[in-house]
C-alpha cells in the first residue's frame, strides 16, 4: 500500500512539473518586471556623481528587477515561477553590454509585478506576488505595495506617500497603463485594474488562484497617492491585456475570471479617464488570456491601421486546465469600436511573448514578436503540457488590410514570459533587447 501512495505521489509531482516552468539558469528571473527607462549616458571617466551630461546624451536602457529564483517544489521537483521570489534588481548597460546591479534593491520581494515610465522619467513598480516556499509546497501572496525607481540614484523609494504606503487594493495579474493625451485630471496617472487581491498556491491539483477583481485605481504622481476609482468593471478579470488608445482612454481585453487557467474571457472594455467609468467594448473575435496587446502608435504607424491595438496570442482556455495557446492575432479598431480577426497566423502559438512595436530602421512601423510559450492542458493536472518557442515573427501591418505575419530570425535559446524592452540612445539604439 505504500509503495501505491509513493507511486501515485510521484505521478502526480511528475504532473506538477509540466504545469510550472522548469527551473534556468542565467537571465532574468522568471516573472521579473522590465521596462526602458531614460538615463544620462556616462562618458570616459565619469561617474554617476558627476555633473550631469546634456539632454542630447540620454539614452534608454532597461531595467529588470525582481522575479523568482525558482526552488524545488516539495523539494523534488524544479520550477521557476511561483516558487520564491526576490528583491534583486540590474540595469542593462548598452556601453558595457552587461545587466549591472542597481545600487539599492527593492523593498520587497515581488514577482509579476507591473512597471510603469512616469512623466518624470521615474519607474511606478506596483502590486505582484511575493512567493515563499515550504515543505508543503509554495505560497504566493499578491501585494498592496508600490515603490518607484528613479534612475539618477538608482535607487527605489516607497509610492504613495500620500495613501499611507499602500495601494488601495493588493494586486497581481492586473495591468497598469499610463494616461496621456486627455486633456482631463487624469493626464499623467497610472490606471491599475483587475488582477487577484488573494493568493496563489502551487499544490498536487495545479495552480489554484484567488477570485479576479472587478476593481481599478489610480496612481497620481503629483500628490505620490493611489486613489480607488468608484466605478467597477464590466467583468472581473486577471492575466488580461491593456493598451493606451488615442485621447487617453485605456482598452482592456480579454483574462480570466475564475483564476489562473480556468475560464478565458472574450469581453472587453474601455476606461474613459473623463469620466472616471467603464464602457462596453465589445468582444473579441477570440477569449484570450495572457495575450499581448500592442498599439499601432500614429507617430510609427502610417496607413488605415495607425492607432489601432494588435492584441496577439494567449491562452484560450475553456475549463479548468482546459486549452490551448494561441498563434491567431486580432485587431480593435477605436474609430468602429470593434476587433477584426487577423486572416494571416504567426508562425507557432504563443502564450507570455514579447510583442514590441519597432520605431526606427528598417523595420519602423511594424511588431517583433518573439518566443512564448504553448500551454496546452486536458482538463487534468497530469494533462498539461508547454513547450518554450524560439521563433519570432514580425507583423507588417501596411499588408493585406488586416497585416500580415512573417517569420523571422529565431531567438538564440526558446524562452517564455521573458523580460523585454526597445532601446534607444547609444551604441544599441533601435534594437531590442530580450533577458
Amino acid at each position: 500500500m505504500r509503495a501505491k501512495k509513493t507511486l501515485v505521489m510521484l505521478f502526480l509531482l511528475a504532473a506538477l512539473a509540466a504545469l510550472l516552468p522548469a527551473a534556468g539558469s542565467g537571465g532574468a528571473p522568471n516573472g521579473a518586471l522590465a521596462a526602458s527607462i531614460s538615463t544620462l549616458a556616462q562618458g570616459p571617466g565619469q561617474s554617476p556623481e558627476s555633473k550631469p551630461r546634456p539632454d542630447s546624451a540620454r539614452e534608454v536602457v532597461m531595467l529588470v528587477a525582481g522575479g523568482d529564483v525558482g526552488g524545488r517544489l516539495f523539494h523534488l521537483v524544479p520550477n521557476a515561477l511561483f516558487v520564491s521570489s526576490t528583491d534583486a534588481a540590474q540595469v542593462y548597460e548598452p556601453r558595457s553590454g552587461r545587466l549591472e546591479p542597481t545600487r539599492g534593491r527593492l523593498h520587497d520581494s515581488r514577482e509579476g509585478a507591473t512597471a510603469t515610465l512616469l512623466a518624470d522619467g521615474k519607474l511606478l513598480i506596483a502590486g505582484g506576488l511575493r512567493c515563499v516556499n515550504g515543505i508543503f509546497g509554495s505560497r504566493c501572496a499578491a501585494l498592496d505595495t508600490a515603490e518607484l525607481y528613479d534612475p539618477a540614484s538608482g535607487r527605489f523609494v516607497t509610492a504613495g506617500a500620500g495613501s499611507g504606503g499602500k495601494m488601495s487594493s493588493a494586486r497581481a495579474g492586473h495591468s497598469a497603463t499610463l494616461i496621456l493625451g486627455c486633456n482631463c485630471a487624469a493626464d499623467g496617472k497610472v490606471l491599475l485594474a483587475g488582477g487577484i487581491s488573494g493568493s496563489i498556491k502551487t499544490t498536487l491539483r495545479g495552480i489554484v488562484s484567488s477570485v479576479p477583481l472587478a476593481t481599478a485605481e489610480l496612481y497620481d504622481p503629483v500628490k505620490d497617492a493611489f486613489v480607488a476609482v468608484k466605478a467597477k468593471m464590466k467583468d472581473r478579470r486577471q492575466n488580461h491585456c491593456a493598451a493606451p488608445l488615442v485621447g487617453g482612454q485605456v482598452l482592456i481585453a480579454g483574462g480570466d475570471d475564475a483564476g489562473y487557467f480556468e475560464h478565458a474571457l472574450s469581453a472587453a472594455e474601455i476606461y474613459d479617464p473623463k469620466t472616471n467609468s467603464f464602457l462596453p467594448a465589445g468582444t473579441m473575435q477570440t477569449a484570450r488570456e495572457l495575450a499581448q496587446a500592442t498599439t499601432l502608435e500614429r507617430q510609427v504607424v502610417k496607413g488605415s491601421l495607425a492607432g489601432d491595438v494588435l492584441i496577439s496570442g494567449g491562452l484560450v482556455t475553456s475549463g479548468r486546465l482546459m486549452g490551448d495557446s494561441s498563434s491567431t492575432a486580432e485587431l480593435y479598431d477605436p474609430r468602429a469600436k470593434r476587433f477584426i480577426a487577423i486572416a494571416s497566423h504567426m508562425s507557432s502559438p504563443r502564450t507570455n511573448h514579447s510583442a514590441v512595436l519597432l520605431a526606427s530602421g528598417p523595420l519602423a512601423g511594424t511588431v517583433l514578436i518573439a518566443g512564448g510559450i504553448q500551454l496546452r492542458g486536458d482538463g487534468t493536472a497530469r494533462g498539461v503540457r508547454q513547450v518554450s518557442y524560439a521563433p519570432a515573427d514580425i507583423y507588417d501591418p501596411s499588408v493585406d488590410g488586416t497585416g500580415e505575419f512573417r517569420p523571422t530570425g529565431d531567438l538564440n535559446e526558446a524562452r517564455g514570459g521573458h523580460a523585454f524592452a526597445l532601446l534607444s540612445g547609444g551604441p544599441n539604439s533601435g534594437e531590442v533587447l530580450v533577458v
